[in-house]
């Protein structure tokens, strides 16, 4: 099921909720300066584990939904005639309403300052639910056509209430398709785990190619 985390892997995920030290102070490839968390790598805009971490939780959604007989597909073109602008993914048939599928992954950061005075540090998964509410706006011309779904999930694990409701709701048809009571428990576990793969290439990627990680990582 691909939940196995290698040593490196699974000592910043336990550092991260933990909230100890996890290198010594350096400059990012961005330029910017990273304190001792290390968190600036999971919002970092240069971070190359956004997108290895985009796409894989992407993937898990649609090969998901293959599970339950629902045929679709991802980075969709033509979906709107008004803009350029289109969702991670489609499903080709009718989901919900009389209407197809359209769903959009983000991951916002908890750890982010601006999350952190003003949400996260107060409510779990306030940053998600934000973040939900920005792709409601976003993709509110697709309404009449598609069941439009944002799917956001923060970078420490909280749902967003309607990616709770979408998985929830994808496990239950997984479960009537192959009669696996347990799929929703593994979907999520699924996610879970690609969530902290691309945490860790996030912040270990803030370090130059020229220098070691041990040399920066307490690891």
């Amino acid at each position: 099921m691909g939940l196995k985390l290698d040593d490196k892997n699974i000592r910043v995920a336990c550092i991260l909720c933990l909230g100890c030290p996890l290198c010594h102070i350096h400059n990012c490839t961005c330029g910017k300066r990273v304190d001792q968390s290390g968190s600036h790598g999971l919002s970092c805009r240069m971070g190359f584990g956004r997108h290895s971490r985009h796409d894989h939780i992407n993937r898990l959604i649609k090969q998901a939904l293959g599970s339950a007989e629902i045929t679709s597909r991802l980075e969709p073109t033509g979906t709107s005639k008004l803009d350029k602008k289109r969702p991670d993914g489609i499903s080709y048939y009718p989901y919900k309403n009389g209407r197809c599928l359209a769903w959009d992954y983000t991951c916002p950061d908890t750890l982010a300052i601006s999350h952190v005075k003003k949400s996260t540090s107060k409510e779990a998964g306030k940053a998600a639910s934000l973040a939900e509410d920005k792709k409601f706006r976003k993709y509110r011309h697709l309404n009449n056509d598609y069941y439009v779904v944002p799917v956001a999930i923060e970078t420490l694990g909280s749902y967003g209430p309607n990616a709770l409701d979408f998985i929830k709701d994808v496990g239950r048809r997984i479960k009537e398709s192959t009669g696996e009571k347990r799929a929703t428990s593994y979907l999520m576990q699924a996610i879970g785990i690609a969530i902290q793969r691309g945490n860790s290439q996030c912040i270990l990627g803030t370090v130059k190619d020229s220098r070691k990680m041990d040399e920066i990582y307490y690891l």
